[in-house]
Parts: structure tokens; sequence; C-alpha cells
């Protein structure tokens, strides 16, 4: 279960304003906040890598659907995206690709 790269586009899973996730055959356990203290706005889409366990591994900003550039922003996307924790899935890829979206607003 779980597809090496996150599956298809119809099982993203967030919240009315775009933040959220994508990643096949898992649920979220731990999503960590965010402040947003810059007046940047904007959706950074975070590639992630997910391990058996959950966890993870790795965290590249700035994909397909991103609606900013801003460097600043893109530093807080990741290091949030590393502290996400997925439900475990021992029949899943070694390394599972799926995708963690952030929406920037002012103040938050």
């Amino acid at each position: 279960q779980g597809s090496p790269d996150g599956g298809d586009n119809n099982n993203f899973q967030g919240s009315p304003d775009g933040t959220g996730f994508k990643l096949s055959g898992r649920d979220i356990l731990h999503r960590s906040s965010i402040t947003n203290t810059t007046q940047e706005t904007g959706k950074v889409v975070v590639t992630i890598w997910v391990d058996r366990n959950g966890k993870v591994i790795r965290a590249t900003p700035g994909a397909k659907g991103s609606t900013t550039t801003n460097s600043h922003l893109y530093k807080l996307a990741k290091t949030a995206a590393l502290q996400y924790k997925f439900t475990s899935n021992s029949k899943a890829a070694e390394e599972q690709k799926g995708a963690v979206t952030i929406v920037f607003t002012l103040g938050k």
C-alpha cells in the first residue's frame, strides 16, 4: 500500500485555505504550527519523503503549485514539513514521496 510517488492528485487532504498534504495511504498524526512574522504571503508546496514509520526524512520547498519564491517562506515551510508525522505503514515504499502545502497569510 502507498505509492512511492505519493499517489494521484485526488488524495489531497487539507483545509479550505489550501493548507494540507498529499501522501497516499497515510493519515497525519502531527502537523507543525508556523508563525509568519513577515509581511510576505503565498503558498509553498513542499515535496516530502516519508519513511515507513511516518517520519519526514527529506523536504524540498518550491514544488509545482507554489505561488511564491520567497526564501524566508521556503525556509519556514521546510522546517515545518520536517516536523510533520504521519501514520506508519509497513507495506509502503522505503521512502514514500508526497507533498505538504502551506499557505502563509498575514499574521499567521
